[in-house]
């Protein structure tokens, strides 16, 4: 919480105060009062109040997990223009990938610094690529060119897949290591107990 915002609930502190001292607990006006900026003031030295670091650090993941949902949403936009029935799939996979990132970094905020390439550069050519691919796919032209580009295209994409499943188990990894840590001290609790299966 910001200042701002602290001051804001410092306000309705010594509002409720004031109220319940004024109305309901039958004390004077003054005093109803002198209670009510007691309590304004505690509220506003007593309230936490997050580091400014911390806020722009949240503002960060959310202005990143904005960006990123536009673009999830321009690729599966693009996914939906495609003909071709293996493209859309794959497109619909990508996209997929894609959530369960944006998902983890929101998750853990932490996630957002090993992610960030992914999100600045990966979603980016990705946009353009199939934006590109798509307007040349909708012309049905069957220049020699043309038909090699898309061709590439479409045997990229396999690799753009790779490379999203990849950045999210890399992402993932560190629950993985802190599961396996849990079930290994599980594991030796139970063995040190006498709970473990006998040989």
């Amino acid at each position: 919480m910001n200042k701002a915002g602290n001051g804001l609930w410092s306000g309705i502190l010594a509002a409720a105060i004031f109220l319940i001292s004024f109305f309901f607990l039958d004390l004077h006006l003054a005093a109803s009062l002198i209670l009510a900026a007691v309590g304004l003031v505690a509220g506003w030295f007593l309230l936490p109040t997050k580091k400014p670091e911390v806020e722009a650090a949240e503002a960060d993941v959310k202005s990143s997990l904005a960006e990123g949902r536009q673009k999830l949403a321009q690729i599966r936009a693009l996914g939906r223009s495609v003909k071709k029935p293996e493209m859309a799939a794959s497109l619909a996979e990508v996209c997929s990938t894609i959530d369960k990132i944006l998902g983890t970094i929101a998750d853990d905020q932490t996630k957002l610094k090993p992610a960030k390439q992914f999100l600045n550069y990966y979603l980016d050519s990705t946009v353009k690529i199939m934006t590109i691919y798509a307007e040349l796919a909708s012309k049905n032209v069957h220049d020699g060119a043309i038909q090699a580009s898309l061709a590439k295209v479409e045997s990229m994409l396999g690799t753009i897949k790779d490379a999203f499943e990849k950045q999210l188990a890399k992402l993932l990894s560190g629950e993985v290591m802190d599961l396996d840590v849990e079930l290994s001290l599980l594991q030796q609790t139970i063995n040190m107990e006498g709970f473990g299966k006998n040989p």
